[in-house]
Parts: C-alpha cells; structure tokens; sequence
C-alpha cells in the first residue's frame, strides 16, 4: 500500500499508515493480569476520573479480579497495542442483555487515540456474544477524553438523565448492528 492510501472507518476517510500504526485489539483477560488490571486502575490520572476515587489495596484487588474472571455475568479484556503490549482494560458487567462497560488505559497510553479504538475492538467482541444486544456506559462530568473517546467509538448519548453517587454522569449507549 502507498503511503497516499487511505482507507474508510464509519465514514471517516483516514491515512492507511494512520490505521496500522494505531491498531489494537481485545483480548479476554488472565489471571496473570492482575497486576497490570490494579496497576491502570489505581493510577493517579485513572483514579481522577473514576466514579470511586480510593486507591485499591492490592490484596483486596486480587480476589476482586478473581472473581470477576470466574464471573459468568463479566468480560475481563485486555487491550492490546499496536506493538502488542498491554496498554490497558475494558471491564463490562452484563445484565438482563445489557452490559455495562469502562475503559482504563496505561497513564503512558493516554492521549494517543487508542481510547476509541480499544472501545470499537471490545464491542466487536463483547457484541458477538448474540445475549448481548447494548452497551452502556457512564462518564463523569469533566471528564471529557473519556466522553469523546466513547463517541467516537460509536457510543451515542441515551438522553436520560443518570444519577450515580450523588452527581449526575453522561449515560452513553451502543447499539447492536441489525
């Protein structure tokens, strides 16, 4: 492919060599994952914005992780990066055909557009299981890398009002294609 190639992604014309370099994909987590799972979440830029700011002592994120491997209603999956080094997690609790799902990159990932990528990659993944029929996802107010980040994924906003601890969060939704 020449370096003029461009190829199409939902509509939007990109550089071919834009696309190779940024890949990523999704894979189901391990339990040797553990560690890097704590290491992303308890990160100081992660903890910004999550829901639960207090950092997790490891020795309670280990059962944690545990359990939620052996979850049947959870997907654990790692996100893999262009140069195939874990660079992060999406996390989705499933629900009644719903599930709910969050994304932590690596503090040294972020910024770099694979927000969008990695959540596109998991909802391929997560939307081939046929139970599954929709995405949700919430994002704090003032947290907007991680609002756009899911909209350019495809996430749309669902119009509701959500209220989660006492503050109202932007409630995101994506749809299984017919």
């Amino acid at each position: 492919m020449t370096s003029g190639a461009a190829l199409r992604l939902d509509g939007i014309l990109l550089p071919a060599d834009a696309v190779t370099k940024h890949a990523v994909c999704v894979r189901p987590a391990a339990a040797d994952d553990c560690h890097h799972f704590w290491e992303w979440r308890n990160h100081p830029s992660a903890r910004l914005v999550a829901f639960d700011q207090t950092p997790i002592p490891y020795d309670a994120h280990v059962p944690w992780f545990a359990r939620k491997l052996d979850d049947p209603a959870a997907r654990m999956l790692v996100v893999v990066g262009p140069e195939g080094r874990d660079i992060g997690y999406v996390r989705c609790d499933i629900a009644e055909g719903i599930g709910e799902i969050s994304v932590g990159l690596a503090a040294e990932e972020q910024g770099k557009g694979y927000g969008p990528l990695a959540l596109r990659a998991a909802a391929g993944w997560l939307l081939g299981d046929r139970a599954l029929q929709r995405l949700r996802a919430y994002v704090r107010p003032g947290n907007e890398r991680s609002l756009r980040a899911f909209e350019c994924a495809g996430f749309v906003s669902s119009g509701n009002r959500v209220s989660m601890r006492g503050q109202d969060v932007h409630e995101l939704v994506f749809e299984r294609s017919s």
